[in-house]
């Protein structure tokens, strides 16, 4: 497999970063995954903005490897070099080498490097298992897409130990969040709802194209609004539109979704258009 690290293309075998890394060490850093779909990557001004904002947020520094232009390029003779049309790639970008401690360095070195791998499949159905993880609101992990990404392997792993193939993620304050890798949405009569960015809500890019496609009513919600749904589904970029089969609750409770809702294969096709 060949990688991309600071300006060039490497296999993977030969690629590494010091283990004074902030990224390895304390998780200092951002990334985007995105979708390659006939070679090239879906919605890339959406994720070059989000990437952007994350790097403004925490201060990671400038690095010529971050000019849009060259990263579609890179991303493009990434998966060429790797002879695939369809895949996941995945772009990071860590604050670079520093002292023992959590002091950034004075003038900070970012590191950036991107992987692809197999693309999940599209559209896939899915049961949420509501977890104990909980979601700060304010929390930089909660609303940017940082390399601390523990509490959503956790989140997951609970998930999977309850038979959920997704967790549903609530707040500190019991609204729901999201899933551990995606937003969520909801169907209830002919309204649309998913719960309101400014909160604990990773600003998704599927999430946004499909508001743009087809607005959703967006506020804070508990359990209840979303067990009370005729239809739930999660969006990522990865995955596009995936029904919600079934959600299990913390007390054991298994409530069921209608997967075959007339909107859903609406929402999926809109989704799909929206590059």
């Amino acid at each position: 497999m060949i990688v991309w690290r600071d300006g060039d293309f490497l296999d993977a075998a030969a690629a590494s970063a010091p283990l004074d890394d902030r990224g390895l060490t304390l998780g200092d850093g951002v990334f985007e995954t995105m979708r390659i779909a006939a070679g090239r990557p879906r919605r890339f001004a959406a994720h070059a903005a989000r990437l952007a904002a994350g790097v403004a947020r925490l201060g990671l520094g400038s690095s010529p490897a971050l000019d849009p232009g060259g990263v579609l390029e890179m991303l493009v003779e990434l998966a060429r070099r790797n002879g695939v049309a369809e895949a996941a790639a995945r772009l990071t970008v860590t604050r670079g080498s520093g002292p023992r401690g959590l002091a950034p360095p004075a003038a900070a070195r970012p590191r950036v490097f991107a992987t692809i791998a197999p693309a999940p499949p599209r559209n896939p159905t899915l049961t949420l298992a509501e977890v104990t993880v909980r979601r700060a609101p304010g929390s930089v992990a909660a609303t940017c897409k940082t390399l601390s990404y523990v509490d959503n392997v956790a989140a997951l792993i609970e998930a999977q130990e309850r038979d959920g193939d997704e967790a549903l993620v609530l707040d500190a304050g019991g609204a729901v969040s999201g899933a551990a890798a995606a937003n969520v949405f909801w169907i209830a009569g002919k309204r649309l709802f998913t719960p309101a960015l400014g909160g604990a809500v990773t600003p998704g890019t599927t999430r946004a194209a499909l508001a743009a496609a087809e607005p959703a009513e967006e506020g804070t919600f508990g359990l209840e609004d979303l067990t009370a749904a005729d239809a739930v589904f999660a969006t990522n970029a990865l995955i596009g539109v995936a029904p919600v089969r079934a959600l299990i609750t913390r007390d054991g409770a298994r409530v069921a979704f209608d997967t075959n809702h007339p909107r859903l294969a609406r929402l999926a096709e809109a989704e799909r258009a929206a590059d």
